[in-house]
């Protein structure tokens, strides 16, 4: 398996296993297997391969390569394309990483680009298949969409203090050149993020309207609910 990135086949009632990512297609056919994969900057021959394993259109393979995109869902038949933003702080600045995902029957495909998520709570949420969630595709995605969102909070806090700091030091004549090239630096930062945050929640938005069938009955209040907290954020 290609360094950097980690493949597992979850059952209902089992613990989940590693598999490597060249023998997806062993796996795929069964459809009690949910398989999850995760893959950090692939080259072309790799998501070139995952494709014909799990026939993804090209397409949508391109998009995956393809960094600086909006926030958005793509329908391609049996499975669905979603691109979004990881925002995180690193010394103090924000840092956006790019997150593709390819959603099919039972199958969700990670592929991230820059610094991101590990989505390491959102594994373990799948795993133990508590408080009825099952080990599919409606549940996996909710907590990647439920990870990403509650990143954003975070970062929007520290970004507002550090504003607020600055303006107040502006209003009380105690800002200096450099202070204020940094008001507009985080200014620039947080419109930013809104740019990133908007466009998601349209996505969210979409899932729980027009596609029914990834998200489950019982699952519906759960994306409603990541909605609700993007929309605060």
């Amino acid at each position: 398996m290609q360094a950097n990135s980690l493949g597992l086949v979850y059952r209902a009632g089992q613990a989940p296993r590693e598999i490597p990512l060249a023998q997806v297609s062993d796996f795929i056919g069964d459809t009690d297997n949910f398989i999850w994969l995760d893959i950090q900057s692939p080259d072309g021959g790799l998501l070139a391969m995952l494709g014909e394993e799990l026939d993804l259109h090209e397409l949508s393979l391109e998009d995956a390569l393809t960094t600086h995109q909006r926030p958005k869902l793509d329908e391609y038949g049996d499975y669905l394309f979603i691109s979004s933003k990881v925002v995180t702080l690193a010394d103090g600045q924000t840092v956006l990483g790019e997150l593709h995902l390819f959603i099919g029957l039972n199958f969700i495909v990670i592929i991230r680009h820059g610094p991101s998520l590990d989505f390491a709570r959102a594994r373990d949420r799948l795993a133990r298949q508590q408080n009825g969630f099952k080990p599919d595709r409606s549940a996996a995605l909710y907590f990647i969409l439920d990870e990403i969102v509650d990143q954003y909070q975070p970062v929007i806090t520290v970004l507002s203090d550090r504003f607020r700091g600055l303006e107040t030091r502006l209003l009380s004549g105690g800002l200096v050149q450099q202070d204020l090239k940094k008001l507009y630096t985080v200014k620039h930062e947080l419109n930013a993020l809104r740019d990133v945050i908007d466009p998601l929640q349209g996505v969210v938005l979409d899932l729980i309207r027009v596609h029914p069938e990834i998200i489950s009955k019982e699952l519906k209040v759960y994306y409603r609910d990541v909605h609700d907290h993007a929309l605060r954020a």
